[in-house]
């Protein structure tokens, strides 16, 4: 039987192990290669599967900033809900508002009306006053009637320092004394024009 060995070079090298033949190993090299980039792209995959996006900072930030919009979304949201009542409330207060300034005119037409009442009457008083002022006879002294006072009859109260004495005469020197008298108590006395009236310690005389 014979070996390989004892075969000439050329058939030696024809006959190697198909191990050793070049193409052989070319491809096992190539396979090799495709195996391991598969492996480092599956490990890359499952790597990146592994990692969770929540926990990026871009996430975060963008969960931020829904987070804030949906704040203020509800916000808004409430407001606009909240129109309805507003809009009620500022109706009721422009009621009130109006309420209080018809009030407020009613009540300076009142006191318009008052005042002129109030002015009304004062010068009724003050017409009284003067027409009793211009009727009066206060304090000692002579008076011509038709001049100093007028004619008519007169009224005094009590008199204010013993006795009250008055006279009545036809000449300002009391020469002709037409009537006199001397009270302690109200006195009556009526004068005519161009005659003279004398008090002295009399209370005023107010004409009647």
């Amino acid at each position: 039987m014979s070996d390989s060995t004892d075969l000439p070079p050329s058939d030696r090298s024809s006959k190697s192990a198909w191990y050793t033949r070049k193409w052989i190993q070319l491809v096992a090299v190539g396979f090799a290669c495709i195996g391991i980039g598969i492996g480092i792209g599956i490990g890359i995959g499952a790597a990146g599967a592994s990692t969770d996006p929540k926990t990026t900072d871009a996430y975060k930030a963008l969960s931020s900033k829904f987070e804030s919009s949906q704040g203020d979304l509800a916000e808004a949201q409430q407001q606009v809900g909240d129109l309805p009542d507003r809009e009620k409330a500022l109706d009721e207060k422009s009621a009130a508002l109006a309420a209080d300034q018809k009030t407020l005119e009613q009540d300076q037409a009142d006191l318009k009306s008052e005042a002129g009442a109030v002015l009304a009457r004062e010068k009724k008083v003050g017409i009284v006053e003067k027409e009793i002022a211009n009727n009066t006879i206060a304090g000692d002294g002579t008076y011509e009637v038709g001049k100093d006072i007028k004619a008519g009859t007169y009224k005094s109260g009590k008199a204010t320092s013993g006795n009250c004495y008055w006279m009545i005469s036809s000449d300002p020197n009391g020469s002709n004394i037409v009537q006199n008298n001397n009270s302690a108590g109200a006195s009556v006395v009526s004068v005519s024009k161009g005659q003279y009236l004398t008090l002295s310690r009399c209370d005023d005389f107010v004409k009647q």
